[in-house]
Parts: C-alpha cells; sequence; structure tokens
C-alpha cells in the first residue's frame, strides 16, 4: 500500500518506535501499519537497525579504551560481512554527497572573456569608422555627435574610443 500516507508515517516511524509521539499520532501510525505491510516491513527494519547500533554503542561504552590496540591481532572481534556492507555504503553515500555539495566542473571562463574582448573591440570599431564616415557629411552632423556620445558611454576604454578621443584632442 503504496501512498502518500506511506510517506508520512515514515517520517514518524523513529519517534513512533521510541515512544515518543504524541497519543494521536501514535493512533494514526499504528492504524496505518495494522493496514500497511511495506510500512512494517520498514518499522521491522528500522527497529533491528535501531538494536544493532544500541549493541555497537553499549559495546564501545563498556570496552577500555584502546582495548583492541593492545590486544593481539587474532584475538580482536571479527567484523562481520553484514557490517563492512553497511559501513561500505555509508562511506560511498557520505561520499557522493561531498561529490554532488562541492565538485563544479571546470569553467573556460579565460577563453571566453578573450572571445567577449575581440567582439566588444571589433563593435567599437565598426562604430568608430562609421563616426569617421560621418565627419565628412556636414548634414549629418547631429548623427555624428549622437553617434560618438553612444560609443564613448557604451564603449569606453576600447581602442576604437581611445583613438577617437586622441583624433579629437589634437584637432582642437
Amino acid at each position: 500500500m503504496k501512498t502518500d500516507t506511506c510517506g508520512k508515517i515514515r517520517l514518524l516511524l523513529v519517534d513512533y518506535s521510541d515512544g515518543v509521539l504524541s497519543a494521536d499520532q501514535t493512533r494514526q501510525v499504528a492504524a496505518h501499519l495494522a493496514q500497511c505491510a511495506a510500512c512494517r516491513e520498514e518499522l521491522r527494519l528500522l527497529e533491528h537497525s535501531l538494536a544493532l547500533a544500541r549493541e555497537v554503542w553499549n559495546e564501545a561504552a563498556t570496552s577500555e579504551p584502546f582495548a583492541v590496540c593492545n590486544k593481539p591481532l587474532a584475538v580482536t572481534r571479527r567484523i562481520s560481512r553484514r557490517t563492512l556492507v553497511w559501513i561500505g555504503g555509508a562511506v560511498a553515500a557520505c561520499a557522493v554527497l561531498i561529490i554532488l555539495l562541492f565538485y563544479r566542473p571546470p569553467q573556460p571562463k579565460a577563453e571566453i572573456d578573450v572571445m567577449e574582448y575581440i567582439a566588444r573591440e571589433e563593435r567599437s570599431a565598426r562604430l568608430a569608422a562609421s563616426v569617421q564616415f560621418l565627419a565628412d557629411q556636414p548634414r549629418l552632423a547631429q548623427y555624428k555627435e549622437d553617434a560618438e556620445n553612444y560609443l564613448k558611454q557604451n564603449y569606453a576604454g576600447t581602442t576604437a574610443v581611445r583613438m577617437l578621443e586622441k583624433q579629437q584632442t589634437t584637432s582642437q
């Protein structure tokens, strides 16, 4: 029975297992578990995992610090294959999460910047050439002045604008 209710119930299973839900929530979860085999199985697996965690926690709390380091290798407790699979899965999941969070593919930024610079210089050179052409046409003087202002405002710092400004200062 996979429904939206299952997703909501699964969020409550840990608290249900620990017995910290309100009476109303406990009744809702119990009623759903009575009808849903998938959620019952999830609760069973969760309780099994919690029991294993408690066992490991209790064993670690009662053991002497660094006791494993002081024992000969043959005496140390062997880790079961199932535990190794769980640990390997957890490590793999953490590695994937770290990669997803921090990996950024390399961007060819320098190439993009150079291409933008070249295109900007080219546009400003064309506009400057048209301004020079208009300088020879007395009836287009206002258009020439507007084109110069546009060029200076939008393409300041380009080679064409510097040359245009240099020509204007030498002609005055």
